[in-house]
């Protein structure tokens, strides 16, 4: 976080934060629900993957996710846009949405590729999940992908067979 009561030294450590995240090998995201409410985090985000393979963006929501959580996850990423994020200060929301902008040319672009980075690595901490005997969730995963338009991500999702992953892996 960076100091919110000295503006010069506010604004030399958002500076810094871009570098930081460019020298970055991966990132662990603690994802719930309300992650992308939140500009900053979505700026992080959105900056880590114009630098990065999404395979680098690690997600981590076993503290949150439940069957009983499933439907926040969803709704979430079905109803994400950077305009109903939030920010406190109005001139963090100029500079992150300038950000976002000069990344991905407009927030429909991002807001497309955020829906489809976050299903895909969602999916991929769920299918984790599963082989360590969680209970499955993928289908509802790959119907958000499909709602998405994401028709080929849908597919793949519903192909992902965890539990035979894990078999596989204990034979050998």
């Amino acid at each position: 976080c960076s100091p919110q009561d000295d503006a010069t030294l506010k604004q030399q450590c958002i500076s810094l934060i871009e570098s930081f995240i460019k020298r970055s090998d991966r990132v662990c995201v603690l994802f719930t629900w309300s992650y992308l409410e939140r500009l900053w985090c979505v700026y992080e985000w959105a900056c880590f993957l114009v630098f990065h393979d999404p395979a680098d963006l690690i997600i981590s929501a076993e503290t949150a996710y439940r069957a009983s959580t499933e439907d926040r996850f969803l709704d979430a990423i079905r109803n994400f846009s950077v305009a109903a994020c939030e920010c406190n200060e109005p001139e963090d929301r100029e500079l992150l949405s300038d950000k976002i902008l000069e990344y991905y040319g407009s927030n429909e672009a991002f807001e497309h590729f955020l829906k489809f980075s976050a299903i895909a690595l969602v999916s991929r901490a769920v299918a984790g999940r599963c082989v360590r005997g969680g209970a499955t969730g993928l289908y509802r995963w790959a119907a958000l992908a499909k709602e998405c338009g994401f028709e080929e991500l849908a597919r793949r999702i519903q192909s992902a067979d965890p539990v035979a992953w894990r078999e596989e892996a204990l034979i050998r």
